[in-house]
């Protein structure tokens, strides 16, 4: 008998670059948000990916978390 996992789209998990370009923002923002700890991530080998449940958890706050590390 098979156990399989039902697929769960908030397991889903994006790129840097595809979590910027849902926020309108650049990569690099994005990963200073993760650095400052406003973002969680989980490593993936040598890459980082962010869950996209955080953008339908966080809504609004997602973009104004990012948006607060340009202005460092």
């Amino acid at each position: 008998m098979s156990r399989k996992k039902k697929w769960d789209r908030s397991n889903k998990f994006l790129t840097a670059w595809q979590f910027a370009e849902l926020l309108n923002v650049c990569e690099e923002s994005v990963y200073r948000a993760h650095q400052r700890g406003d973002l969680e991530a989980v490593r993936v080998g040598r890459s980082i990916r962010f869950p996209v449940s955080q953008l339908s958890r966080q809504g609004a706050n997602a973009v104004q978390v990012v948006y607060a590390s340009l202005t460092i």
